[in-house]
């Protein structure tokens, strides 16, 4: 009896050492992980969308992604100009997100082995490096939204009530993050309530009252302007014409754009395993439901097909995939990883060094290159004029000798700095007010996604389009200013007087851009 009183007690140290020895070598993977991101995204500038981010942190509202934008404000007040400093944050905060997709996989009685896999399939997949790399609204809420769902998990099991307190507070930072987290939050408040309609109201008033207080800026914004801005948004990724059939197809394959196909096919499995245990896990599949539904109706009746807008939704389910006693076998694991690792290699490589992008379109993957287009909708076209992956490569390089360039010109114009630009294409537009010490504000004319955030167009001291796409009713050109980026074809913009008359004449009302933006905003 002694002897296996002491085997017991030793074997639990064993154990315990053992799983603490698991999570430091996960740790160090992550961190290791982590560095390699950091090293790929030094010396690439900013995209479009996420100087687009850095201007909305510059003029912070709380229509869209507040939690993320106040982290970008944040970490350019530390260290201003820098676009690694913007960016760290996010690489933390997606160490942050495997950690927590880790403890909800133990808590679901996932063996340490299965856990790690878990978490390398999910750094490793293109969704997450990305959003773990750049300035991305996912960034902020894959973590959050995991912290929900631990805490839900922990709170199920009778841990402590209090825990729903946490997953309120946690649920409001995702809604805060993006407005898909407020259709995961409404997920998860449809089971609490059907929870409070049989007895158990405590659940739904902890988790309720804390939800309302951390995500009313957003609610307040959306509520006191109509949902302007997610009306605004009605037309992104809005494929071409189709039939509903087709529609659907393109809306059950869209996470094939950001995960390996082995990945997608587990995390179908994994919504599979439901079927077995969706009693007792309602509070981790009941939102994803709830996402996967409202982007399956926008995809049938608006044609938006949004991969990376839905793939929030299988992060309650992820842990059930990876307990499939078939999807673990040595051999597929392999495949797994090295499919996945391979697939988050190309975009981050190619986005380091465009010039091997533009060497793998001149081949036989010239037709996928060109495919591009078909997730941009026909209105959207002409204000991000992309065309090819390659394209979207090159948007990240060139900026900084640019916007030297468009200083000097500035200074060639005699203009009053600093100065408001005008553009129909916002990635030049906040491109030029990230990189141009010389300009403050801009102008978007036709573009009412950023109305609230944009200058009015009659206060821009310049107006700038791509070669040969002059914009109508615009004065005479005054200069050319190209983008270089190395291994990227150069881009030649022109650059016109404001159409009253001569660039000097709107000079007089540039003084008051600023106010008349925050005037616009308020």
């Amino acid at each position: 009896m002694i002897r296996d009183l002491v085997g017991n007690v030793t074997g639990a140290f064993r154990s315990v050492n053992q799983a603490a020895a698991d999570r430091r070598a996960l740790l160090i993977w992550l961190l290791l992980g982590a560095a390699l991101r950091t090293l790929l995204v030094t010396g690439v500038d900013l995209g479009k969308d996420e100087a687009t981010y850095w201007y909305w942190s510059q003029h912070l509202d709380a229509s869209y992604a507040g939690l993320p934008f106040a982290v970008i404000a944040i970490a350019d007040a530390v260290w201003p100009g820098v676009d690694l400093v913007l960016r760290l944050p996010f690489i933390a905060a997606s160490v942050c997100s495997a950690l927590l997709l880790h403890h909800l996989c133990r808590l679901r009685g996932l063996s340490s082995s299965r856990s790690a896999l878990a978490v390398a399939a999910f750094a490793t997949s293109h969704w997450i490096w990305h959003t773990g790399s750049f300035l991305h609204p996912d960034g902020m809420l894959v973590p959050a939204w995991l912290a929900v769902l631990v805490c839900s998990e922990r709170a199920t099991r009778g841990a402590d009530d209090r825990w729903w307190s946490v997953a309120g507070a946690a649920a409001g930072l995702a809604a805060l993050s993006k407005y898909s987290g407020l259709v995961l939050a409404a997920g998860l408040f449809t089971w609490l309530l059907w929870l409070a309609l049989h007895g158990r109201r405590g659940p739904l008033l902890r988790a309720g009252a804390v939800f309302v207080l951390c995500s009313s800026p957003l609610l307040f914004d959306l509520l006191t302007t109509g949902f302007l801005l997610p009306a605004s948004l009605s037309t992104l990724s809005a494929v071409a014409p189709a039939s509903m059939p087709l529609r659907l197809l393109l809306f059950l394959g869209a996470p094939l754009l950001y995960v390996s196909p082995v990945l997608l096919f587990i995390l179908y499995r994994g919504a599979w395993s439901l079927r077995h245990q969706w009693r007792d896990s309602a509070h981790l599949w009941l939102p994803g439901v709830m996402l996967a539904g409202c982007f399956c109706f926008y995809a049938l009746t608006r044609g938006q097909v949004k991969g990376n807008w839905i793939l929030p939704a299988f992060l309650g389910i992820w842990p059930l995939a990876f307990a499939a006693e078939d999807l673990c076998n040595r051999r597929f694991v392999i495949v797994l990883l090295v499919l996945g690792a391979s697939l988050a290699a190309l975009p981050a490589v190619t986005l380091r060094w465009p010039g091997v992008a533009d060497r793998l379109s001149r081949s036989a993957l010239q037709p996928l290159n060109d495919s591009y287009t078909a997730i941009v909708s026909r209105r959207d076209l002409p204000r991000e004029p992309t065309y090819s992956w390659t394209e979207r490569v090159c948007e990240y390089h060139g900026w900084e000798a640019f916007g030297r360039d468009v200083d000097e010109m500035i200074r060639r114009q005699d203009l009053q700095a600093p100065v408001t630009i005008a553009s129909s294409e916002y990635g030049l537009a906040f491109g030029i007010a990230r990189y141009a010490h010389l300009v403050d504000a801009v102008a978007l004319p036709g573009d009412p996604r950023f109305v609230r955030l944009a200058a009015p167009p009659d206060q821009a001291a310049l107006h700038l389009a791509r070669m040969g796409q002059q914009p109508p009713g615009v004065g005479t050109r005054q200069a050319v200013v190209v983008r270089r980026g190395a291994g990227c074809e150069p881009l030649a913009y022109e650059v016109f007087a404001p159409p009253t008359g001569p660039a000097a004449a709107g000079v007089g009302a540039i003084a008051t851009g600023r106010e008349s933006a925050d005037a616009s905003r308020r």
